[in-house]
């Protein structure tokens, strides 16, 4: 992959791996044996373990999608301004496949990519903190790129490949990711927390359009409108209202 050589941190060392339980898995493996250098992505073409938010099991076909995990060690953040780093790799996974469809590409709260209503990729971030401040970080993504066929109980799966009707070569868009991750973790760690707000709420799924809601007290019909510093979902209800979601807390609910 040698057009990854003006990257500045992510993706300057690759660990290539045929299989795998979990790229984040391997990635916690590693630093417990060695001293990693900061941006090092391993990249697998099967994981049969893999891992998604609230404990879901992420599913893809053998060499077919991009799989893989980021070490990284962002000690100038604060543990209570963590999801900075969620938006810094929303963001450039969100740009890199922008690149290629051009429109409908959504970054949906708080860790996943849409293309109009359905999901092709999904996040997950699992941090070390030390003290006040984030120690070290596991980014794992995953993007569906080839795949064409899913399970039925994932009736809003997409995939690239579904999207574009054609095949996608899974190196130049590792490589795509890469740079643009690259560029966006570089503003985190300039600290550009305003920018980097601002870009994510652009592209944030449903943001000021009312839906419905399921809360732990009911539905709820309400527009995004915000997030916070912390990662919590601010809405507004028809009456201007506003209340604060962590994670977990708050389920779209699609027709």
């Amino acid at each position: 992959m040698s057009n990854l050589d003006n990257v500045i941190v992510i993706g300057k060392v690759l660990v290539e791996l045929t299989e795998v339980d979990s790229t984040n898995n391997y990635a916690f493996t590693l630093l417990k044996n060695d001293s990693v250098a900061e941006g090092t992505v391993i990249l697998t073409d099967y994981q049969y373990q893999g891992r998604g938010q609230r404990n879901n099991e992420w599913i893809a076909d053998r060499g077919k999608n991009i799989t893989l995990s980021i070490i990284l060690y962002p000690k100038f953040l604060l543990a209570r301004q963590q999801f900075y780093l969620n938006q810094a790799i929303a963001l450039g996974i969100y740009h890199c496949i922008n690149d290629i469809v051009g429109q409908n590409v959504q970054i949906k709260w708080p860790n996943d990519l849409y293309y109009k209503d359905k999901k092709m990729g999904g996040i997950l971030i699992e941090n070390v903190i030390k003290g006040y401040f984030l120690s070290t970080s596991i980014v794992g993504i995953g993007l569906n790129i080839n795949q064409t066929n899913f399970n039925a109980s994932l009736n809003r799966a997409t995939s690239l490949g579904q999207i574009t009707q054609k095949k996608h070569d899974l190196t130049d868009i590792i490589q795509s990711l890469c740079c643009h991750l690259d560029q966006q973790y570089l503003r985190l760690r300039h600290k550009d927390y305003y920018g980097l707000k601002k870009d994510f709420l652009k592209v944030l799924y449903r943001k000021d359009i009312f839906h419905s809601y399921k809360t732990k007290n009911g539905i709820i019909y309400v527009k995004i409108v915000d997030v916070s510093e912390n990662g919590e979902l601010i809405v507004e209800d028809t009456q201007q209202q506003q209340s604060q979601y962590r994670f977990k807390e708050i389920e779209m609910l699609f027709e």
